[in-house]
């Protein structure tokens, strides 16, 4: 995204057939007008088929399409699948013929030009939709447009008011954020040498922004530390 912002703001993006500067992100583009990138036409695969899979992201996985530097015996732990790209290798041996990373943009090798629809971080688990359908990634990432529930674990009891707190919204560094619903799902012991030292109970969750760290970053503000989040 970084890289498309800088483009239309050095100018270099253009309409072959005016020549006309194309500097916002939203611009409408017709069927038959061609996109040019430094005075060049943007390769476009033919008959590249809409595909969507909904995988699961484990702990300690980058929702990356860029291979990150993870030392050898980590790596060992992770069955080598330290990022999305190194998963997206996998999927594509058994659906494509395929023998580069489909994350490498770069190399321009992208087969079915994947990319993840929303973002996991890296300690956080659950459904992750890949994909190469750009309207449904803008219909599902779009404001108000889709809901995402999550279940938090806490060792830290959920009184009521702390919920309550959550639905009527929280102030964070980059902008206010409530829940749309919150629920406690119920409680476990948890253990230690075979005696139980606490409490952990799951809450959930649903949202519809999709900030960075933000089910994290609210559930501190009102002092409810999370364990694990899914």
């Amino acid at each position: 995204k970084q890289q498309v912002a800088d483009a239309l703001t050095s100018g270099t993006v253009t309409l072959e057939d005016s020549g006309k500067i194309c500097t916002a992100r939203d611009m409408l583009i017709l069927p038959n007008q061609r996109v040019l990138l430094g005075g060049r036409r943007l390769p476009c695969p033919a008959n590249v088929p809409r595909r969507t899979w909904a995988i699961h992201k484990p702990r300690m996985m980058e929702t990356s399409m860029t291979p990150v530097d993870v030392p050898e015996d980590l790596l060992a732990r992770m069955d080598r699948r330290s990022c999305l790209s190194a998963w997206l290798d996998e999927l594509a041996a058994e659906t494509t013929a395929a023998s580069t990373t489909l994350g490498d943009t770069s190399s321009g090798m992208n087969p079915l030009r994947l990319f993840p629809i929303g973002r996991l971080d890296k300690n956080t688990s659950g459904l992750l939709l890949v994909t190469n359908d750009g309207e449904l990634s803008y219909a599902l990432c779009s404001p108000g447009q889709s809901m995402k529930v999550y279940h938090a674990q806490t060792r830290k009891e959920p009184r009521r008011e702390l919920l309550e707190r959550l639905l009527d919204g929280v102030v964070l560094q980059d902008g206010s954020a409530k829940a749309l619903s919150c629920r406690v799902l119920g409680d476990r012991p948890v253990f230690h040498q075979g005696k139980q030292v606490a409490l952990e109970w799951t809450v959930e969750v649903a949202l519809d922004c999709g900030r960075n760290r933000i089910v994290r970053r609210m559930f501190g503000a009102v002092g409810l530390p999370i364990n694990h989040l899914a």
